[in-house]
């Protein structure tokens, strides 16, 4: 039965014109339905509620004028519950939504489950809450996420080999072709690799290297791994390599380290949002022993100075 032919079926069961083999289909139909869709119909119990009061419109305006008493039409609104129900199940479990951030800014995004999500330049996120209630994300690039808290809809990112899972938490995920790191700034996170998993708290970190498949967890400063969309950062005593960290976030470039000893020099800085990379990289060589230099393919090479 299509869903035209339904339609039609239940405006002759309201108008008192069905035939009792129409009426027979109705129950019939209403039982599969039923048996059919009733696991699987919402997705959370959120959306359930909302959609009983779309329904609870829809079906008193439907069968409002009609001043019958009989049961058929108490089945005939229990049918068009579960046949709204499952065509809202089904919309809403296909394609997933999409957001693509093209440029070399972030872009800020709030998901339908009430989260927020930072999501840095030339990155990609894909959201889909399923029908057993878990919030899936894909990654591809870095995201800031502000997790709304969902004890019945656990909010699992993939990013590559690595899934990290949440209730509800802020934290930062950045991936690249070698390395994918996760930062934490609230709350507790797991993390799931093909070989292991670990458990994330506040400043702590864990990377993830792509092509031994190892995971390696630290303690941080969370502030160096989850400000950088903020609009200024200020940092002191740290080291160049996180430094180096935090420009490859905020402008969409890769560091280079001509030196192992220049990673470890510290300094305290300031980096303001509208700052651009050369008046960033001005402050450190005057401030430092290090040398910093740009080249065409927006590349930074750091060494010591001669």
């Amino acid at each position: 039965m299509t869903e035209q032919e339904f339609r039609n079926l239940l405006d002759k069961y309201v108008q008192g014109t069905a035939t009792e083999e129409e009426l027979k289909l109705l129950v019939e139909y209403e039982e599969f339905a039923v048996k059919d869709s009733k696991d699987k119909a919402f997705e959370s119990d959120m959306h359930k509620e909302a959609l009983n009061r779309e329904i609870k419109k829809i079906v008193l305006k439907k069968i409002g004028s009609s001043k019958s008493k009989s049961p058929w039409l108490k089945i005939a609104a229990s049918i068009a519950v579960v046949l709204t129900a499952t065509i809202w199940a089904v919309y809403h479990n296909g394609e997933p939504n999409i957001y693509r951030n093209e440029t070399a800014h972030f872009m800020p995004i709030d998901l339908p489950d009430g989260s927020r999500v930072m999501l840095n330049g030339n990155s990609k996120l894909q959201y889909h809450q399923k029908s057993d209630g878990v919030r899936s994300v894909v990654l591809e690039g870095e995201a800031f996420f502000d997790v709304a808290r969902d004890e019945q809809a656990p909010f699992v990112i993939q990013t590559n080999d690595v899934r990290t899972k949440v209730l509800g938490t802020s934290f930062n995920i950045r991936s690249t072709d070698s390395i994918i790191d996760i930062s934490v700034a609230t709350g507790l996170v797991q993390v799931t690799s093909l070989e292991e998993s670990v458990q994330l708290r506040p400043n702590q970190k864990v990377s993830y290297y792509t092509q031994t498949h190892k995971m390696q967890k630290d303690s941080i400063d969370h502030n160096l791994y989850t400000s950088w969309y903020k609009n200024s950062i200020k940092l002191d005593g740290v080291r160049m390599l996180d430094v180096a960290r935090i420009l490859e976030s905020r402008y969409g470039l890769r560091v280079y380290f001509k030196e192992e000893m220049t990673k470890e020099q510290k300094m305290t800085i300031a980096i303001d949002q509208d700052e651009s990379i050369e008046d960033v990289m001005d402050n450190i060589n005057f401030i430092s022993q290090l040398s910093l230099t740009k080249n065409q393919n927006n590349e930074i090479t750091v060494q010591l100075k001669k």
